[in-house]
């Protein structure tokens, strides 16, 4: 008999929004970090993930997630490190993105518990939520057409504003169904078209 155990291999690799500059960064194959401008994709709101996240300096982040729709009880901190409450979601995009060689930016994860970036994603999630019984079996495309300005204590931050472009079926976009499961990011996320492409 054989374990069914691996010591490595294929993850997805990261969507990263800095919340204090307003702009969206993927890594290239060289591991370099690139910006995608006005990035475009679907996202998969029927399998994300809420809960409490925390970013120690210099250690890999560390999740809570909530089980069954409710929420644990929030972890104590890791020293100065505190769990705030934030989400994972896989996106996917068919764009090609220049800093990326003219690839698109394909699946990535997307993980964040920066309030710019929560608020967005709860207004995406609403419409997703208020459009999917007319779109069954189908996910919902989005576009950041900018950032609007949060005014802060602590500085400002800049919110992703998104657009909701069309419904594309789920079937189109196997990558959701077969992502393999992300190793945690080693830092803070912070805060050509055809029929063969699902849009």
């Amino acid at each position: 008999m054989t374990l069914n155990l691996t010591t490595g291999g294929d993850y997805t690799p990261f969507l990263k929004y800095n919340a204090k500059a307003g702009r969206w960064f993927v890594k290239n194959e060289n591991g370099d970090e690139v910006e995608v401008q006005n990035p475009r994709f679907a996202i998969d709101f029927e399998n994300i993930k809420t809960g409490w996240i925390c970013f120690p300096p210099a250690s890999p982040p560390q999740f809570v997630w909530d089980y069954n729709g409710e929420r644990q009880p929030r972890p104590e901190p890791i020293g100065k490190a505190q769990y705030k409450d934030g989400f994972e979601v896989m996106v996917y995009g068919s764009d090609p993105v220049p800093h990326l060689g003219g690839q698109p930016l394909g699946l990535r994860q997307w993980t964040s518990n920066a309030n710019a970036a929560k608020g967005s994603v709860k207004r995406a999630y609403d419409l997703f939520e208020k459009g999917k019984a007319a779109n069954p079996k189908k996910v919902p495309v989005f576009r950041c057409t900018g950032v609007s300005i949060i005014k802060g204590i602590n500085g400002d931050s800049f919110e992703p504003i998104f657009e909701l472009e069309q419904w594309v079926e789920r079937s189109r976009i196997s990558e959701f169904e077969t992502a393999p499961e992300a190793p945690p990011p080693a830092s803070p996320p912070d805060d050509e078209l055809d029929d063969e492409v699902p849009f």
